[in-house]
């Protein structure tokens, strides 16, 4: 499985991890993903479950994949493409991880993320509460 996107709403961070790079991006770990259902809704507004087993998630080539993906706030339908990138993308992945699983039970993936547009930045801020 090749990692395609990056979802902000199933993003976690953690504020002790936060680095300013020298041109003002930040680099900032959390948890990206997780093992379990997704919810999503389609171009109809019609809602649809995604299952992501830990088979899928933790594959050596989806995490070696994962570096580079595109971190979105928002974008319009179908995956990042490149006539809509410099709208839509607000940073990348650098790396990802099984982070193992949480107080719940449930095994996820820890990401370290490289944000550099303003919005992007303004988005962190206020994610993290800054």
């Amino acid at each position: 499985m090749r990692v395609q996107h990056f979802d902000r709403f199933d993003v976690r961070l953690d504020r002790s991890t936060v680095q300013v790079l020298p041109d003002g991006a930040r680099l900032v770990d959390g948890v990206g993903a997780h093992v379990g259902p997704y919810l999503y809704h389609d171009d109809k507004g019609q809602p649809f479950t995604e299952l992501v087993p830990a088979s899928t998630l933790f594959e050596p080539a989806s995490l070696e994949s994962a570096a580079g993906t595109s971190v979105t706030i928002r974008h319009g339908p179908g995956l990042v493409t490149p006539d809509r990138f410099r709208l839509e993308t607000h940073g990348a992945w650098v790396k990802a991880w099984p982070a193992g699983p949480n107080a719940d039970g449930v095994h996820e993936l820890g990401v370290r993320l490289r944000i550099g547009s303003q919005e992007g930045l303004d988005f962190l801020d206020a994610a993290l509460g800054a």
